[in-house]
């Protein structure tokens, strides 16, 4: 007969915690943060923008996540990770919406939507995730917002590149 008093009964919810917690931060990183210089061209042509106005443009937007993060801290601590990170998703999703029918308005206010969702995201890891497993998760969740900000979107936008990019790695 076999023994089984010894074997620890596998606990998901770390593991749940740190897949939403991946595909959370890969979306507001890849919306949030790396969605604007991709845009900028086309806006800048659309809306005739000189470099200048572009680079205040962007200073602004990088001002916007910078201030953000004391208020992240505060909101933390006020209300929890779980309850901010969930809202701030959802006012994510409402500044790309505003982005679509208010252009140029929301970019300076969408950066910090990801910074809203980092800094709730630590304190979700200190909480939920085992000592030994927090920096793998940090390391992956900090990994998914150059995939979901530049390796998806670069695949559907330019997919000659990208067949051919993985055509010379293969060989």
């Amino acid at each position: 007969m076999i023994d089984h008093s010894n074997v620890e009964e596998f606990n998901k919810k770390p593991l749940v915690i740190s897949a939403v917690c991946v595909l959370i931060t890969g979306i507001s990183y890849g919306f949030g943060m790396y969605l604007l210089p991709m845009v900028i061209p086309e806006m800048a042509k659309d809306l005739g923008l000189s470099y200048t106005l572009i680079g205040i443009i962007t200073g602004f937007s990088q001002t916007s996540a910078f201030l953000s993060i004391p208020l992240a801290g505060f909101l933390t601590s006020r209300i929890g990770g779980l309850k901010l990170i969930i809202g701030i998703q959802l006012i994510g999703a409402v500044f790309l919406a505003g982005l679509y029918f208010v252009q140029g308005f929301f970019s300076f206010l969408i950066r910090a939507w990801p910074v809203m969702t980092w800094i709730p995201l630590v304190s979700i890891a200190a909480e939920h995730i085992p000592v030994k497993w927090r920096a793998v998760m940090l390391t992956m969740a900090s990994s998914a917002a150059c995939f979901f900000g530049n390796g998806i979107p670069l695949c559907f936008r330019c997919p000659v590149i990208f067949v051919i990019g993985i055509g010379e790695g293969a060989s």
